[in-house]
């Protein structure tokens, strides 16, 4: 088995839809190329072959060291699963952007708790203290919605209630859009 077969092996397992051969430019050279499709990134070339059968292949444009070699051989079932593969990156980045949001805001209501807890004792910073409940509460409505983590928010707010003589509840603290 060459270096090209096992490309091929490698790459269709991963995407079956598809084999992968190393790009040596040479062997597009001596055979009629005619582009029939772009889909996103891809460009869709149809080989005449030379008389032989005519074969689709595709080129990602961000990285050239690979030509896709399609099977099937319809351009519709090729543009489909390009298309497929498109909205799947998309989805895949949509889903990371969203995940390091969450991370972001739960370590900012993670900062705002340890505010509360370093400072309750010093009764000058009663109003630091009621800005973050007020913070936390919205966070918490951002992160989880209506059924958010009371068990902690509780337990910060009987804290805070003890320390300052006040009768806070969570309902005060609950800021919606």
């Amino acid at each position: 088995m060459g270096f090209i077969d096992e490309v091929a092996f490698y790459k269709r397992e991963n995407n079956p839809g598809f084999v992968y051969y190393h790009h040596p430019t040479q062997w597009m050279v001596n055979e009629k190329i005619e582009k029939v499709a772009e889909v996103g990134p891809y460009e869709v070339f149809i080989n005449h072959g030379n008389g032989k059968n005519s074969y689709y292949y595709v080129i990602d444009s961000r990285d050239f060291e690979y030509v896709l070699k399609a099977y099937p051989d319809d351009l519709a079932g090729i543009t489909t699963t390009l298309e497929n593969i498109i909205q799947e990156e998309e989805d895949r980045k949509r889903e990371e952007k969203r995940a390091a949001k969450v991370k972001q805001l739960s370590d900012r209501l993670k900062s705002y708790y340890r505010v509360i807890r370093e400072n309750y004792d010093d009764s000058n910073c009663k109003n630091l203290i009621i800005i973050n409940l007020t913070k936390i509460g919205f966070l918490n409505y951002l992160l989880y919605g209506k059924e958010y983590d009371m068990f902690h928010f509780e337990e910060i707010i009987e804290i805070v209630n003890k320390k300052y003589d006040t009768n806070f509840t969570v309902d005060d603290f609950y800021v919606e859009l």
